[in-house]
């Protein structure tokens, strides 16, 4: 915050409401503002949209375009209603990280999880494992395979101890 303070370059910082508060720095010269969460008509536009595009990918870009709403909207459509049938993550998706997390499971035909502890397993089941292996593979990288994912559990784990501890402040 010095360096954007002594120069006066503009600065957009994002956090979890846990972590602005760790920060040291952002002191009284900043702007602070909360994101409001998605409303039930917000999160069905969500998935409309991203069913839009992923069917207008899949589908070809000489589909017709009524078949590609019409596919979309059928597809949104059950993933609202979905989400309806799974009341223990309303609250997850009203974040979009976790609506996207969970639009890609539904996607993928996998279940909604029932709760947010199902939630939260499989989104960073997806964060930590699936991304990084689609990024690697976009940019050709070799896998280090499972001695690799082996360490990065490891560290995790005691990571996470770590914090419950008290040793590791979040």
């Amino acid at each position: 915050s010095v360096f954007a303070e002594r120069l006066s370059v503009p600065v957009i910082a994002t956090s979890r409401p846990h972590g602005t508060r760790a920060l040291s720095g952002l002191g009284g010269t900043w702007t602070h503002a909360r994101l409001a969460p998605f409303s039930d008509a917000q999160k069905a536009q969500l998935a409309l949209l991203w069913y839009r595009i992923l069917e207008r990918q899949e589908m070809g870009p000489a589909a017709d375009d009524r078949a590609v709403e019409r596919h979309a909207t059928t597809r949104a459509r059950a993933f609202t209603k979905a989400l309806l049938q799974s009341p223990g993550i309303a609250a997850l998706s009203r974040t979009p990280l976790f609506l996207l997390s969970l639009l890609r499971l539904h996607r993928l035909g996998r279940s909604l999880p029932h709760n947010r502890f199902e939630a939260s397993k499989e989104i960073v089941e997806q964060l930590v494992d699936h991304q990084p292996k689609r990024r690697a593979k976009d940019a050709m990288k070799v896998d280090h395979g499972i001695q690799g994912q082996r360490q990065r559990d490891r560290l995790l784990e005691d990571f996470a101890f770590g914090l419950h501890a008290g040793e590791v402040l979040g």
